[in-house]
């Protein structure tokens, strides 16, 4: 049997010199070398033995900030959206135009994102939204101008059985000119502005009474009937942040609008009382019957092509706060 000049190996202790060269000293040197290859497993890369380096991990480590983040504060971590939770008081008035009831909701979760873009977190105490989650941007191959918005956007009414709850403020991440941004934003014309009319209807009939004993009569209008209807649905849309894409320097650039404890003045507007005589010749307008706008309503309830939508299911995204 031959014999070696000698080596030493940390990990099997190797050869003297001198030594035999056998099968089973080599064995020993070949698991050596097995240990010491750097490989996979549950996301860790590590390298083996008594003098190996320490593993890291393959996965984005979460995004970390001096200090805690202010409330709705957005950053990016490469293409990775980060949203810090935030407080929203609003008034709420599900289906309703009495004026509701104020209310405080913490968002902790995001209602609507794009598509194929949520990574959930972990850690439940995280002050960012989705227990420290994010959300993927994907960055435009050439100069294309690409921007998402966050916003938090609030409905009052429900009439296609959104998942959505009305009068709930939630937290919404879309990109710009895109399906869910153009069905929440406010409806009709005039310049996105978000209230919602509604009117007291005074229905009257002319009425002459004459006296026949003397040359005398009195007329005027006597009530018919009274009640309150809801001219238009409309939504609300408050912007928080824009990212956007800057190619020249392949980074995603953002601008912050609001940050804080965020309010939403409640929409409904009173906008006086409406008069009609009951004739056979009146028509009433057609939002006396369904309010106009019923069909952007029933888009903004419904799906969304480039962006996904909480489901009704799990934690509720945003969380009412007790009085």
């Amino acid at each position: 049997m031959g014999s070696i000049s000698g080596f030493n190996s940390s990990l099997t202790g190797g050869f003297s010199e001198g030594d035999p060269v056998s099968a089973s000293k080599l064995n020993k040197l070949a698991s050596g070398f097995e240990l010491s290859k750097t490989q996979f497993s549950d996301g860790l890369l590590f390298q083996g033995g008594p003098s190996g380096i320490p593993y890291t991990t393959q996965y984005p480590t979460p995004l970390a900030i001096e200090g805690a983040p202010e409330q709705f504060q957005v950053k990016m971590d490469g293409d990775n959206l980060y949203v810090a939770k935030g407080r929203v008081i609003c008034r709420t008035s599900p289906n309703g135009f009495t004026g509701g009831c104020l209310r405080e909701y913490d968002v902790i979760q995001a209602g609507v994102w794009p598509l194929d873009s949520f990574v959930d977190g972990t850690d439940a105490n995280s002050p960012w939204v989705d227990n420290g989650g994010y959300f993927t941007l994907t960055p435009p191959e050439g100069e294309e101008l690409v921007q998402y918005g966050v916003y938090l956007i609030l409905n009052q009414y429900q009439i296609a059985g959104g998942t959505l709850s009305p009068g709930v403020p939630y937290l919404a991440i879309m990109p710009l000119a895109g399906d869910a941004w153009t069905k929440t934003e406010p409806f009709g014309d005039e310049s996105a502005c978000d209230l919602q009319r509604w009117f007291n209807l005074f229905e009257y009939k002319s009425v002459t009474v004459e006296i026949p004993t003397d040359p005398y009569e009195v007329s005027g209008n006597f009530e018919e009937s009274q009640q309150s209807k809801l001219q238009n649905y409309n939504c609300q849309r408050i912007p928080i942040a824009l990212i956007s894409w800057d190619s020249e320097n392949s980074v995603w650039v953002t601008t912050q609008y609001a940050i804080g404890t965020l309010t939403i003045p409640y929409g409904a507007f009173y906008s006086g009382v409406f008069r009609w005589e009951n004739t056979d010749g009146f028509t009433p307008p057609s939002w006396f019957s369904t309010p106009y706008y019923a069909g952007a309503q029933a888009d903004w309830e419904g799906n969304f092509t480039d962006c996904a939508k909480w489901d009704g299911t799990g934690t509720q995204p945003t969380q009412n706060i007790p009085v």
